[in-house]
């Protein structure tokens, strides 16, 4: 349940305005020590205005200033509280967000790949489904099907998102009504097992599938794929992991992604200053690659050069999100960037290339045609 305004703020009266959070947060340098307990109090008050909005769509939701906080003050829940409340009042949210309705055929995943005039057809039963989330079958289909295949020849379910992107932007309602129309089809076919390759994905399902075993794909392609058959690369140097934001809050997935990764890779290891549960964001989360695609570009510069400092030559994740931002500034830092699947892939593909494809959705001569798309409930 979504705790109210009243109620998030009454636990923001442990704040001391320390400057913890903001210190530790790249997209809040420099904003006064008393912004998140007056937000706070703002919220309680139910006076969130456009200013108080905006800076809360700055945030990554990654949830790393809680970490930070000596009161363990959520942080996160704070931001996720205001974006609803705007949204609430008939404000919200920006303009920039329109795209990410995935509960409409129209969306920016269904420009990216042509599927908003694609029917949906599901079978009546199968064993094993396999969910590559909203990114992966937008961006990469091919890849899609090889785990798929290497998964047994899972049935895919092909055009269908988790919801998390209407909760990011604080569409709640709209979130808890498409992500339980996606559950309630997925308990129709009786699977035996959902498979995620989606790390937020995996997050959005992990409290509510109930009806079937739920595995992240790195575990389920380790129990199927043995390294002695498929190549292992020797191409990509010294390696470090980028742990996605849900990481933090799912911690099985930090070892399970090291499993795989050392599984099906030889080379030299490294870890990077922020790692594990003190991952820090590629700058995508929270929707802010929409809103504020500057400071989006910032944190993967960051999160990239981390992984430089350190003597790595490619960043691995396991989020296929996370390497289509990391694709704004690989080529800035010489750092290159591998979806983990791709260790038993022979090929690997230029995020860089699969950036510049996302914005060409909106540029150009497409501009004012997918716009038109998507002001249309379709």
């Amino acid at each position: 349940m979504t705790p109210t305004g009243a109620e998030v703020a009454e636990e923001f009266e442990r704040c001391t305005a320390c400057d913890a959070c903001l210190r530790s947060c790249p997209a809040f340098a420099g904003i006064d020590s008393q912004f998140v307990k007056e937000l706070a109090v703002s919220l309680g008050e139910n006076r969130i205005d456009v200013d108080d909005a905006r800076t809360a769509y700055n945030c990554n939701l990654c949830g790393f200033c809680t970490t930070q906080c000596p009161w363990h003050v959520d942080v996160k829940g704070l931001m996720v509280a205001v974006r609803n409340a705007y949204v609430k009042s008939g404000q919200g949210p920006l303009a920039a967000h329109t795209p990410l309705y995935v509960n409409r055929k129209v969306n920016f995943f269904s420009l990216l790949d042509g599927s908003s005039h694609k029917r949906k057809e599901y079978p009546e039963q199968v064993d094993k489904i396999f969910f590559p989330g909203c990114s992966m079958r937008a961006y990469r289909p091919e890849a899609v099907e090889r785990v798929a295949h290497l998964l047994g020849d899972a049935y895919v379910m092909r055009y269908d998102c988790c919801g998390k992107p209407l909760k990011m932007i604080g569409e709640t309602d709209a979130y808890e009504e498409h992500h339980g129309r996606v559950l309630e089809q997925m308990r129709k076919l009786n699977p035996s097992e959902v498979i995620t390759s989606c790390p937020n994905c995996y997050s959005m399902f992990k409290p509510d599938l109930k009806f079937a075993k739920l595995k992240f794909a790195a575990e389920a392609l380790l129990e199927e794929v043995d390294p002695s058959q498929v190549p292992l690369r020797n191409d990509l140097g010294t390696i470090a992991i980028h742990d996605s934001c849900p990481y933090r809050e799912n911690t099985e997935l930090i070892e399970l992604s090291r499993k795989f990764v050392s599984t099906y890779y030889p080379g030299e290891k490294v870890e990077m200053k922020h790692s594990k549960t003190r991952t820090l964001c590629c700058g995508a989360g929270g929707a802010v690659s929409y809103a504020n695609e500057g400071l989006a570009k910032s944190a993967a510069l960051t999160r990239l050069g981390e992984a430089k400092a350190e003597g790595a030559d490619t960043v691995i994740t396991f989020c296929n999100s996370c390497g289509v931002q990391f694709g704004s500034s690989s080529m800035r830092t010489g750092v290159k960037v591998v979806h983990a699947f791709d260790l038993l892939s022979p090929s690997i593909p230029d995020y860089g290339k699969m950036y510049d494809r996302s914005k060409s959705v909106f540029s150009g001569v497409c501009l004012l045609q997918n716009l038109a798309r998507l002001a249309v409930q379709v």
